[in-house]
């Protein structure tokens, strides 16, 4: 890349993703090798973000969490998906509905957009997988949404670095496009990447746990706070619950019946999630071992 104006900019994923995931205690213990369907570990705040879009990080306690990542598989972002993301080539690989969209030294420039016109490519997006989307405005004045999949992100787009983690529940294009008030912007890139995971979310305010303690936890009210992962597939039953619990340590549920989604409720430093397979292939040992590292989570 020339200049970072034209590549997706530094994320709060950034960090977690440039090494491996450290799930370890003495003697090199790592989570992850023991073939979990999902690990959230709340003490990790890199992770964790106050609205299930993935915009704001979560950076202290008493936070809200709206989208907790899944880090079994290593939130490993994919390749690139979109075509020419950062415009190097022109206009090449991109879609406008009108004229308004020209291109010009590594920049989509959009003149005048009006309602329903959009810059776009066709079917990047896919169903019930996770996409790590970041758009780069180098300006704005109007009004500019982003759509997924047939679905609006956000019906304003500002100045800046916008980013989201998004479930998508239809497949479909990826448009930048005018709204009700006619806009012109300048895009240094958009970007669109597969992420890897069973993420946690919640999308409503008022449902989301917060952040409490040391080390942190997800902190819910027992009312309606809740957490949600959904997997490909159900996970059936004997499944196994390991947790972290606040002051207690390791708690371990065999037994679980898991379909394709798993809500969350309980408070807890860390979680991790096994089928009936996952967890008959451990030995004892590594039973120990993932004992030994809920506890550890939890400060004792």
């Amino acid at each position: 890349m020339t200049s970072p104006m034209h590549s997706p900019l530094q994320s709060p994923l950034q960090p977690v993703m440039r090494s491996p995931l450290e799930f370890r205690r003495r003697g090199g213990f790592n989570i992850a090798s023991t073939n979990p369907s999902a690990i959230y570990d709340r003490t990790n705040l890199a992770t964790l973000f106050q609205d299930s879009a993935g915009t704001t990080p979560v950076t202290a306690g008493s936070q809200p969490i709206g989208l907790g990542l899944d880090q079994s598989q290593g939130l490993e972002l994919g390749p690139e998906i979109m075509t020419n993301y950062n415009f190097d080539s022109g206009g090449s690989g991109w879609n406008d509905t009108g004229s308004a969209w020209t291109f010009s030294g590594g920049k989509a420039i959009g003149t005048a957009v009006a309602n329903n016109e959009s810059l776009y490519q066709f079917g990047i997006i896919t169903a019930g997988k996770w996409h790590r989307v970041v758009v780069d405005i180098e300006s704005i004045d109007g009004d500019i949404a982003l759509s997924l999949g047939g679905e609006y992100l956000n019906n304003n787009c500002t100045v800046g670095v916008n980013e989201y983690t998004y479930l998508a529940t239809a497949s479909g294009n990826a448009n930048l496009i005018g709204t009700a008030t006619t806009g012109n912007a300048v895009v240094n890139s958009f970007s669109v990447k597969l992420l890897a995971g069973n993420h946690q979310i919640q999308a409503t305010a008022g449902k989301r746990p917060l952040t409490a303690g040391s080390p942190i936890y997800a902190d819910f009210d027992a009312v309606d706070d809740d957490l949600v992962a959904t997997f490909p597939s159900s996970l059936g039953a004997g499944c196994t619950v390991c947790r972290s619990l606040p002051g207690t340590g390791a708690s371990i549920t065999t037994g679980v019946t898991i379909g394709t989604t798993y809500t969350d409720n309980v408070d807890a430093h860390f979680l991790a999630i096994y089928t009936a397979a996952q967890w008959a292939a451990l030995d004892a040992g590594q039973i120990a071992n993932i004992t030994a590292l809920l506890n550890a989570k939890a400060g004792l």
